[in-house]
């Protein structure tokens, strides 16, 4: 069965990847429910305008999955099937595909009732930026050493409607910061370890101009210190929501902290 709420708006998205993700979820979804008396599948799609994204669900009424697993089910090559069963791989593709275009994937389960995997996704709207919209495109900086988590930021910047450029180091990041028509930065504090003063000093020439938030460790003296100017600081691991409500403060010019 599929359900799907009035006025869901586009993502811009791989098509042939989702597909593969919702498959390879609808597959797990049928090996679940091999056991069970009632088998019913359904898959729904609804707005979730609060965080800027839609959500994705494939709810079985399988075995469920127990709780000392369920922080497992994406780990590559883990499978509670049988020999023949199953590579193990399904899930894993499935958390690669979402965290590439900026989503998040979770799951609640009960065991004897069965599972319901949830994917939100961003989705692209003109309080963010459009074409037509008559503003300019907002750029913004993404600079993190962790491929994994750079790439992922810059998606759901990107699903929103940024222009992203995605930077790994320092050196990169300050000479992004002089050349680029840069509006925004999404920082993390490691990619300067060593050399703060090197971001202080390339800071205080963009500060009046660019939006900043910072992926760093909340209660870190030091963070509070290098990233005075602020408008939101983010501690990993970085949810969908959060980094949206920091993109809008910073679009709106919020306030700073400090």
């Amino acid at each position: 069965m599929c359900e799907y709420a009035d006025g869901v708006p586009p993502i811009y998205v791989d098509g042939g990847q989702l597909q593969q993700a919702l498959l390879n979820m609808v597959l797990n979804a049928e090996q679940a429910m091999k056991q069970s008396d009632v088998r019913r599948l359904t898959i729904t799609v609804a707005r979730e305008p609060d965080c800027g994204a839609v959500v994705l669900r494939v709810q079985d009424t399988g075995h469920g999955i127990e709780a000392g697993n369920r922080a497992r089910v994406f780990d590559p090559f883990f499978t509670t099937r049988g020999v023949g069963e199953g590579t193990g791989l399904g899930l894993s593709i499935v958390y690669g595909i979402v965290r590439d275009h900026g989503g998040h994937i979770w799951i609640d389960s009960e065991v004897g009732r069965g599972t319901t995997f949830s994917i939100r996704l961003p989705v692209r709207a003109p309080d963010v930026w459009e074409p037509d919209s008559g503003r300019s495109q907002p750029l913004a900086l993404v600079a993190h050493g962790d491929s994994v988590t750079r790439d992922f930021v810059a998606a759901a910047l990107g699903g929103w409607g940024c222009a992203v450029r995605p930077v790994p180091t320092a050196r990169e990041a300050i000479e992004s910061l002089a050349e680029d028509a840069v509006t925004l930065a999404v920082v993390d504090r490691t990619v300067f370890d060593g050399d703060s003063q090197a971001w202080s000093d390339a800071w205080a020439r963009v500060r009046d101009h660019v939006a900043l938030i910072a992926l760093a460790r909340v209660d870190d003296e030091e963070d509070s210190r290098v990233f005075v100017d602020a408008v939101a600081t983010l501690a990993a691991p970085y949810e969908l929501c959060a980094l949206r409500d920091a993109l809008m403060a910073a679009l709106k010019g919020g306030p700073r902290t400090g």
